[in-house]
């Protein structure tokens, strides 16, 4: 916000950062404060390298404050921050509560696998050097203030495999400072050179990570998928392929007819991305609150149900079967349930005698099922 999706994909995402500024400084407030991270340090046994220290001028040796064991020694951690370096927490929304629902929330609407990771900069220090990203950020300002610097530099979309080297890959003329206030947020696509430094009071900023969908990706999985129904995808290229010319063009000729397969079409395609997605949706966390609490188990033909549509990330229908991609979960129905599934789609209130399923024990079984994967209200 203010900005729209749509707006943002197609005129940010890939292409450019984004900077929005906001007057309200307590707009991250409820995500995470400096209290909640001291309350970590002091109520949890943390590991290197989830919790580690980085300084870019005088790098912190992980001996300093781990013991034998790879656990945080929070006394040395705390003392080696003040001393200037920064406090990186890897995968936060493992850790705090009100992080791994905003994890599942973005990952829900984006239909993409994310991470989050919290940075914690004393005045005027920074942790890393220019480098860039191998997955898009979005950086949460949450306390304080930072200044992210822009250069030139990086990679195009580089893959997620294609890290930052130190010595390969190197900086370029400064683009762009952006003084990134409490509050605001920064979009910088993937392979943006950038770095960041604490302004004159304590900064904590949420990184949230997010992994796109690539177009190779789908062609693998088209091709991976074509593999598993026609055995010309399986065979070996032959030994003597780099010395024999009749076999090179041979091989040649079978791997260029093989892609002109008539498989690899549009609905190889959307089946691809539907994996893919699948994997997204399984990957989020799943969310049973209620699940426990309300009375699933004693559903009939007398309850009243209601789909809780904002758990629901997708619905796909076939021929024979609907599917239902929910957060941390797929599941699928028989294409006679897709009437029902449609009355549920509103999110309104509906007894399961009115459900358009033809027996009462396979419309309390479709209930069940829903209410158990933490998808129905039930009353």
């Amino acid at each position: 916000n203010p900005l729209g999706l749509s707006d943002f994909f197609q005129t940010y995402w890939e292409r450019t950062p984004l900077h929005l500024s906001r007057e309200n400084d307590a707009h991250f407030a409820s995500l995470l404060s400096i209290a909640d991270v001291e309350e970590l340090l002091s109520t949890q046994t943390l590991e290197f390298p989830s919790a580690q220290l980085t300084h870019s001028a005088s790098p912190v040796e992980a001996a300093d404050y781990i013991d034998g064991a790879n656990r945080i020694l929070a006394k040395q951690l705390v003392q080696r921050y003040h001393a200037g370096a920064t406090l990186v927490l890897s995968q936060a929304h493992d850790r705090f509560a009100d992080l791994a629902v905003f994890k599942r929330e973005i990952q829900s609407a984006l239909q993409l696998r994310c991470q989050t990771n919290v940075y914690l900069s004393p005045p005027g220090e920074q942790g890393f050097n220019p480098h860039y990203d191998s997955h898009d950020v979005f950086i949460l300002q949450v306390a304080g203030s930072k200044t992210f610097n822009i250069y030139d530099g990086g990679v195009e979309l580089p893959y997620s495999h294609e890290s930052f080297q130190h010595g390969t890959h190197h900086c370029g003329a400064l683009k762009q400072s952006i003084a990134l206030e409490a509050g605001d947020t920064l979009y910088i696509p993937r392979g943006v050179m950038h770095d960041a430094v604490a302004r004159d009071t304590t900064s904590l900023h949420i990184t949230l990570g997010v992994y796109a969908i690539t177009l190779q990706d789908v062609m693998v999985e088209m091709i991976h998928r074509l593999g598993e129904r026609d055995i010309r995808f399986r065979r070996s290229i032959p030994a003597s392929f780099l010395s024999d010319e009749t076999q090179v063009r041979h091989a040649e000729a079978e791997c260029l007819h093989a892609c002109q397969h008539p498989d690899l079409d549009q609905a190889s395609f959307r089946q691809a991305v539907a994996t893919l997605l699948d994997d997204v949706a399984v990957d989020a966390a799943q969310n049973f609150t209620g699940c426990l609490s309300q009375p699933n188990s004693l559903i009939t033909a007398d309850s009243e149900v209601q789909l809780r549509r904002e758990r629901i990330m997708g619905i796909e229908r076939s021929d024979a079967v609907i599917r239902c991609r929910a957060q941390g979960h797929v599941l699928e129905f028989g294409s006679s349930l897709c009437q029902a599934m449609d009355q549920l789609l509103p999110g309104s209130w509906i007894s399961v005698r009115q459900l358009l399923i033809t027996t009462v024990a396979e419309r309390e079984s479709f209930c069940q099922e829903l209410a158990n994967a933490g998808l129905l209200n039930v009353r």
